[in-house]
């Protein structure tokens, strides 16, 4: 799995909110994170200016409700 919240959350980050709206909700990963039952590794660095590494937060803090 990729470390992105949502690829329309990552188009947010690339090409603003308004662009963002034209993008299918396709790959949603917060959504997928409330199904997983096994162990989860999340790596991610800061430095990554495609996805931000908050996205990797934010999975981070959807597992473990």
């Amino acid at each position: 799995m990729s470390a992105y919240t949502s690829i329309k959350s990552v188009a947010a980050n690339i090409a603003g909110r308004f662009l963002s709206h034209f993008i299918s909700a396709h790959f949603n990963n917060l959504e997928t994170m409330n199904h997983i039952k096994s162990p989860v590794i999340f790596i991610h660095g800061n430095k990554d200016d495609l996805i931000l590494s908050e996205h990797s937060v934010n999975l981070y803090k959807q597992i473990q409700k």
